[in-house]
């Protein structure tokens, strides 16, 4: 026995010695695919913003596409001045509107005229460009454009794309009743929607964007600061939060139109699934 241990010691000791003197050639690794599966009630549709309405891809599309702010868990009560997390937006100064009376005869409490957003520095998207002010208003404007038809040739035939319409294109008709002396909705009645300075809606008018636009105040390579403006009166907030940014270098070639799809829809092809 005394005799077997000594050999194993030597031939351990040997081993250690002469093996790492031997090239060992290192097999590399190929590209891996990352699939996700989930089980929900829904199949998972689209993962754009101009056409992302609920489906199963909600359990992990958070994940993946960051946002400017989230609520916190457990707590959310929907109080968009107190309870929002930082993301991509360090911190926010909200401009409020003042409390007045409004058509129907009762008073407007609590409303937003714009949010200005400090940007979160440092943060780089996959591809490496940077995240700023000027992807920032790209995101933003982009989304309104397509959503609206701003350019005449996004024309809301997906029903998924409807619902993203009706929720950031409002109707006069629907807030005529609760406009104030300085909230003036009726102005944009019988005339083509408008989004910024981009001109009108192919195919929408009495509505009004729930963003009016978007100013850069300070243009930095990383982070930035931009203010958006609402022209609805309280909620501003509370859709901005839930809009995902996407690189503007990436997906340049989609400024004009929307993404369908998760790749296996006919007119967005991806390599991976």
């Amino acid at each position: 026995m005394r005799k077997y241990s000594k050999g194993l010691i030597i031939a351990l000791l040997f081993t250690s010695i002469v093996l790492p003197f031997f090239p060992i050639t290192a097999k590399a690794q190929g590209s891996e695919i990352f699939v996700v599966g989930a089980c929900g009630p829904r199949d998972i549709a689209h993962w754009d913003s101009p056409t992302f309405v609920t489906s199963t891809g909600d359990y992990y599309i958070g994940s993946c596409l960051e946002t400017l702010f989230r609520a916190q868990a457990h707590i959310w009560s929907g109080d968009v001045r107190t309870e929002l997390l930082p993301v991509l937006a360090t911190s926010w100064v909200i401009e409020d509107r003042p409390n007045e009376m409004n058509e129907a005869g009762f008073m407007n409490y609590d409303g937003m005229k714009s949010v200005e957003l400090t940007l979160r520095p440092g943060v780089k998207f996959h591809d490496g460009s940077d995240w700023n002010a000027t992807v920032f208003k790209w995101n933003i404007d982009r989304f309104m454009r397509i959503i609206g038809n701003i350019t005449g040739i996004t024309p809301a035939v997906d029903s998924n794309m409807r619902t993203v319409r009706d929720t950031y294109w409002l109707e006069v008709g629907d807030y005529e009743d609760f406009e104030t002396a300085s909230w003036n909705v009726t102005q944009f009645d019988g005339i083509p929607a408008v989004y910024g300075e981009y001109g009108a809606s192919g195919d929408m008018s009495s509505r009004f964007p729930r963003f009016n636009n978007v100013t850069i105040t300070e243009d930095l390579q990383s982070g930035g600061k931009a203010i958006v403006y609402f022209n609805d009166w309280d909620t501003g907030m509370n859709y901005l939060q839930g809009l995902e940014m996407i690189s503007m270098v990436t997906y340049e070639d989609y400024w004009d139109t929307h993404i369908l799809g998760y790749g296996q829809h006919p007119s967005f092809p991806q390599d991976n699934p």
